[in-house]
């Protein structure tokens, strides 16, 4: 079934007013657009988050394909959008909230979804802390798909033990599959960036590794690795953990998993780094 596609203008409405402290810019590429709809790859039986929904013009390529669309945005002044596009698409919700200030998961008509994706068009200064959110608390989506600063994007969607390999690169690989799908060149916003972007899907894996106490102190560890980049391993966890462990402890834990303690915590895959924590665990580390 093909979906109509309506057009949309290439430049905001004169009665905006966007905020850079909110990050605000149009996407005005049309096939950026569609790019975005279809990779959400919907069905009649899909319900979606769409996060910052701006003047509705991703809503209504969702809501084009969709069951149900609700569409969560921080910004007031896009209501009259959102009225008149409400007019041809009676299956869209607004909530004028700031998704920092709420729990997904726990919505009831996202909770009864019997098929949930995730997307949006993500303000800079949220992006990472917005998807650790959905995927900490459990959000049960079968994809996701968000516009995300491309350097960000490159360094979610990171293979584990590459050198742009992070932290949270390997948080959200405890949580799923993140696959760089699109770069889109900054000048397909109004106003234009000083950045590119990249559209950047994530797919949820099936099962947990750890509970959530456990995921926590996983994370910690994570973060304890990459707390001073430019050390080796050995000596980023030493300085991360102030001493609570002997250096030989540590080393010893390092070689046990099969890292080598001269390494650095960006070129130790994902995997290592779980080898790794149970052995911490069992030398009494947490």
């Amino acid at each position: 079934m093909r979906h109509k596609r309506h057009e949309t203008s290439d430049s905001p409405p004169p009665v905006l007013r966007l905020k850079k402290r909110l990050g605000q810019r149009i996407l005005k590429d049309r096939e950026t657009l569609h790019f975005i709809a279809d990779s959400c790859d919907l069905t009649p039986e899909t319900t979606v988050l769409e996060i910052g929904a701006g003047i509705g013009n991703l809503t209504e390529q969702l809501a084009s394909r969709a069951k149900k669309v609700v569409a969560v945005e921080l910004d007031e002044q896009y209501r009259i959008f959102h009225l008149r596009l409400m007019i041809h698409h009676q299956n869209i919700d607004f909530i004028y909230q700031n998704i920092m200030d709420m729990n997904p998961g726990e919505m009831p008509v996202l909770k009864e979804a019997r098929d949930l994706v995730i997307a949006g068009n993500i303000p800079f200064y949220i992006t990472t802390p917005l998807i650790m959110r959905i995927m900490e608390e459990g959000t049960a989506f079968r994809r996701m798909v968000l516009m995300v600063q491309k350097e960000v994007a490159m360094r979610l969607a990171a293979s584990s033990g590459h050198r742009t390999t992070s932290a949270i690169t390997l948080k959200v690989h405890y949580f799923s599959n993140a696959t760089l799908l699109k770069v889109v060149p900054r000048h397909n916003f109004h106003p234009a960036p000083r950045v590119d972007s990249a559209i950047i899907l994530f797919t949820p894996r099936k099962e947990s590794i750890f509970d959530p106490e456990t995921r926590r102190q996983f994370f910690k560890l994570l973060d304890a690795a990459f707390s001073q980049r430019r050390k080796i391993i050995l000596n980023s966890l030493m300085s991360a953990m102030g001493g609570k462990i002997s250096k030989d402890m540590v080393g010893m834990c390092l070689g046990e998993a099969g890292i080598d303690p001269c390494s650095r915590a960006e070129r130790v895959p994902f995997e290592q780094f779980l080898a790794l924590f149970k052995v911490m665990r069992k030398s009494g580390w947490h």
